[in-house]
């Protein structure tokens, strides 16, 4: 017989295919866990604006803010701790590709 999902795995999974269509990318957030989810969320921040947007067709364009804002809403709507959501931040931050360096002398 079948498995049947819980109501919260229900929520994640129409989440994450949310996710895929703000983001414009497929089969990057189904599937995964919940804390996989938000670091994959808070790993876009660490893009360059023109490889955010990408893969998208139209509307706003995405922001490392948006990303930032979409993980804290996603940890608080499941219940996720503020100390958890910052590690998570956190590692996915130090795990990001490098943000293309800004030149000093054009600061």
């Amino acid at each position: 017989m079948p498995r049947v999902p819980a109501l919260p795995e229900c929520l994640l999974v129409a989440l994450q295919e949310a996710l895929e269509q703000k983001t414009g990318r497929e089969n990057a957030f189904v599937n995964l866990s919940l804390t996989e989810t938000i670091h994959s969320v808070v790993a876009l921040a660490a893009l360059p604006p023109e490889e955010l947007n990408r893969s998208r067709s139209g509307g706003e364009a995405l922001t490392p803010e948006w990303c930032h804002n979409e993980a804290a809403q996603i940890a608080k709507r499941f219940g996720v701790s503020d100390k958890r959501l910052w590690r998570i931040r956190i590692k996915a931050m130090v795990r990001a590709p490098a943000i293309s360096r800004r030149d000093p002398a054009q600061v």
